[in-house]
């Protein structure tokens, strides 16, 4: 009889492992929807998800941690609003700008650009928007960017941006505020036909929604989750007591 707690007792303490496993992986979700949240108004936004995580099975997966590794990016296009200032542009399409950072050339869809104090267009961070002859020097009163992203002051061409693709898009990381990295393996290339939406940016491809539909679902599961582990707690001190009364 004692054997056959023991083995009952083991059982339940695998279980409520199980749960508890089920339950980290939820939580960080949970943490990923809710940077989804909080950046659904952020300029050129992108969603991020958890590919080791399916709204249809998160219980039955083997229990592993949540790496960063897990996380995917969705690339797709935001909406585009005008804005009418002459130094903001949105992509239209796949593409990216780039920009000069102190880790190197790194690439956003961010297109809120402005002019810093030397007269260089640079990003809302003040990182130098990068183009096909280096940082962009735009010093005049009527400073467009047209279609194709060729600069024009006050009448005059002064460059053009630096678009660019890759060959893995998946590849590209986060690098914080709206910018990504990408390793050699990602096969970036300039972009030399690129189409641009002149006086617009674009915004963030989180659908608020659907994810508040996300949150809902995970809270009502977690709630499952902790009454599971509170029935198995009480069949297990029932186990107990029975045991006790056999003895």
């Amino acid at each position: 009889m004692q054997i056959f707690h023991e083995n009952e007792r083991d059982s339940m303490a695998g279980d409520i492992q199980d749960i508890t496993n089920a339950a980290v992986r939820l939580v960080a979700k949970l943490e990923n929807v809710t940077n989804n949240l909080a950046n659904a108004s952020t300029i050129g936004f992108k969603e991020e998800y958890l590919r080791s995580l399916s709204q249809n099975d998160l219980v039955n997966q083997e229990g592993k941690q949540v790496s960063p590794d897990n996380h995917s990016i969705n690339m797709s296009q935001g909406m585009i609003q005008q804005t009418g200032n002459t130094l903001d542009v949105a992509l239209d399409g796949d593409g990216f700008f780039t920009i000069k950072t102190k880790d190197g050339e790194l690439y956003t869809r961010k297109g809120n650009f402005h002019l810093n104090q030397s007269g260089e267009i640079v990003t809302s961070a003040g990182e130098p928007v990068l183009g096909d002859g280096g940082p962009i020097v735009a010093k005049g009163k009527n400073i467009q960017i047209d279609q194709t992203g060729l600069i024009t002051v006050d009448g005059g061409q002064i460059g053009k941006l630096k678009i660019v693709t890759f060959d893995q898009p998946k590849m590209l990381e986060r690098a914080g505020n709206g910018v990504f990295s990408a390793p050699a393996e990602a096969g970036v290339k300039v972009k030399n036909n690129p189409q641009l939406i002149p006086n617009s940016v674009e915004l963030s491809n989180v659908n608020a929604v659907q994810q508040m539909v996300t949150m809902i679902e995970i809270q009502r599961t977690m709630e499952t989750y902790q009454k599971l582990i509170q029935t198995i707690t009480e069949q297990d001190k029932i186990s107990t007591s029975r045991v006790g009364r056999l003895a």
